[in-house]
């Protein structure tokens, strides 16, 4: 096939996960949480000793509404490869922060199903990335949106979040072929990655691609 689809686990926060990660292959990016109401919230010191000693992954710091000074204490101290904005973020403030730190941003948006009105929306966009997610809160509910007429956005590398798991993502990468797929609650058990889950997820990706 002329198409693979890449995934990101999201919530990482133990040197084990990334070793297993690093050793088993197939995750392209990690993302970690810079929101404090978050289960899989990861503190500035911990984030300093776990993400900076990282090399094979991409690494996404996942923000939801933060200040200016909070973000760019993290930028100065993280390593990061990507900001994602989860919040209502306004593109000023995300362009802004990318202008001081040089460091690129995908702004996530949150919906329940794919109608005309934001095909079209969506397809105005000029950005090549689009991240769709459940319109449930910030992410990481483990909620799925109604992904009927996703093949009608055009020209658009789709990342897809929301209530992914090992079984699911098979038809949705099968039928409708995103750039990437974004897991948190479908890789876990009692709120903590389970290899068994992760190993499941990643062949099940693969599988169909």
């Amino acid at each position: 096939m002329n198409y693979y689809t890449k995934i990101k686990f999201c919530g990482i926060k133990k040197k084990s996960e990334i070793d297993f990660l690093s050793n088993f292959g197939g995750v392209d990016f990690l993302g970690f949480v810079f929101y404090k109401k978050s289960k899989r919230y990861i503190n500035l010191k911990n984030a300093i000793l776990l993400i900076n000693s990282i090399k094979f992954f991409y690494k996404v710091g996942v923000f939801v509404n933060p200040s200016k000074k909070y973000i760019l204490k993290i930028l100065k101290n993280v390593n990061l490869n990507l900001i994602q904005y989860n919040g209502e973020e306004k593109i000023n403030f995300c362009e802004d922060i990318k202008k001081i730190t040089n460091v690129p941003y995908i702004k996530v948006n949150r919906i329940n199903k794919i109608s005309k009105k934001t095909i079209k929306k969506f397809n105005r966009i000029e950005d090549k990335y689009l991240f769709l997610d459940s319109n449930k809160h910030y992410g990481g509910k483990g909620v799925m949106f109604n992904w009927k007429n996703l093949e009608k956005i055009n020209n658009k590398k789709i990342i897809v979040s929301g209530g992914l798991d090992y079984k699911n993502v098979k038809k949705l990468v099968r039928k409708y072929k995103p750039y990437c797929v974004d897991v948190s609650t479908g890789i876990e058990i009692n709120n903590r990655k389970s290899i068994k889950l992760m190993k499941k997820f990643i062949n099940s990706v693969k599988n169909e691609t």
